[in-house]
């Protein structure tokens, strides 16, 4: 949301057209945000010093009683889901223009289409829709260059089409908390003065989101989810994640928390990254792991469309990764899977591949050296590649 699409919201909410919004928000410095006032009646009168003496003295300027709301809690709740919806309008209005950063559900995102993008057959794309339908939590994991994200993000898409709902991501890093994906104070400046406000997360926010589309499929993609510190970032969702009937209070208070039951969560993990803590039992649990590995026949399909089937390339990458020896750090195929291949070779192997295998060989600098592209290259039966 931001200030392109208030006045939209304001003439479907207010009395108001177009025109006038449009001058009130061009009055103003800062961006316009949508507020939701609630209206209350009260009978103003004078403190009674002031009707004895008749003197002005400093005091309040006048006191409440009998402070009635104009509309009743039914019909201000009503009201405000009638907001909420327009909201979620626009915001969808936003998706088709391209402007926003969640995705909405596309009919025509079909099996087919699913099938077509990442390269693997129909009965495994459904079979690994179906884990995370029976799971609701599932990890693609799998070393460098397999397409984790990449099958992560169209396996949501094609999960929310199904049911007209939605898609999103977010990305753990090292720093990332509890505070960024549950809940937490933060400061806030309000007049130039400093407050601190109770701010939902990037995943109550989504809940939030879903809670509206709700019975509608909502697919949170995590990427990178094994380089945070999962215990503390999830916090309370770890039981929740397991008990979606269950409401409980979070740790910075607030009304009491369920995950609603169309939210479904994709993580994909990185296997080479050693460095990164072990998921602890508790983790595992409450995931289902999809295993991805170099898949050479898509690698294959693509070689042919470049007219490289008999470069020799799939045996090259397929000798290295048993050299390698370890299926965990394997050479992934994602690297070559761009157009004109050919030509991009030699940059994409002392650019990536070298770098990569410089790490991976490091306790072997013979290998290292015999990988290297003036060496590679000899291997290939590719015009103009030396």
């Amino acid at each position: 949301p931001n200030e392109n699409w208030v006045s939209d919201l304001a003439a479907e909410l207010t009395p108001w057209n177009n025109t006038v919004v449009e001058k009130w928000r061009q009055g103003i410095e800062q961006a316009l945000w949508l507020t939701v006032l609630r209206v209350y009646r009260f009978r103003p009168s004078k403190p009674k010093i002031h009707k004895r003496t008749g003197i002005n003295i400093k005091s309040k300027p006048f006191q409440v009683r009998n402070l009635v709301p104009v509309i009743s809690d039914v019909e201000f709740i009503n009201r405000l889901a009638d907001i909420q919806a327009a909201v979620e309008r626009h915001a969808h209005s936003l998706v088709v223009s391209g402007e926003s950063f969640m995705e909405m559900a596309s009919d025509t995102y079909d099996l087919a289409a699913l099938a077509k993008e990442t390269g693997y057959n129909r009965s495994q794309l459904v079979k690994w829709t179906q884990a995370l339908v029976d799971k609701k939590q599932i990890i693609i994991n799998g070393p460098p260059g397999t397409g984790k994200t990449y099958l992560a993000e169209r396996l949501a898409r094609y999960c929310a089409a199904a049911g007209s709902g939605c898609s999103d991501l977010v990305q753990f890093h090292a720093s990332y908390a509890y505070e960024d994906f549950v809940q937490g104070i933060r400061p806030m400046v309000t007049g130039g003065v400093l407050q601190y406000e109770l701010a939902e997360g990037h995943f109550l926010q989504f809940c939030r989101r879903a809670r509206m589309m709700d019975p509608a499929p909502c697919i949170l993609v995590i990427d990178e989810i094994n380089r945070a510190h999962l215990a503390r970032v999830f916090g309370e969702l770890m039981y929740l994640l397991e008990n979606r009937e269950r409401k409980i209070t979070l740790a910075a208070g607030g009304s009491p928390f369920a995950i609603p039951a169309n939210v479904h969560i994709i993580g994909t993990m990185n296997t080479a990254d050693r460095s990164i803590a072990i998921l602890d039992q508790a983790i595992l649990r409450r995931f289902r792991f999809i295993r991805l590995d170099p898949n050479y026949d898509i690698l294959t399909a693509h070689l042919q469309e470049q007219s490289l089937e008999k470069s020799g390339f799939i045996e090259l990458i397929q000798n290295l990764n048993r050299v390698i020896g370890d299926a965990d750090y394997a050479v992934g195929i994602s690297f070559f899977l761009v157009a004109d291949l050919g030509a991009k070779l030699t940059d994409i192997w002392q650019g990536e591949i070298e770098p990569y295998l410089a790490e991976i060989f490091y306790d072997r600098p013979h290998e290292r050296e015999n990988w290297r592209w003036t060496v590679v290259s000899e291997k290939l039966k590719i015009a103009g590649q030396k």
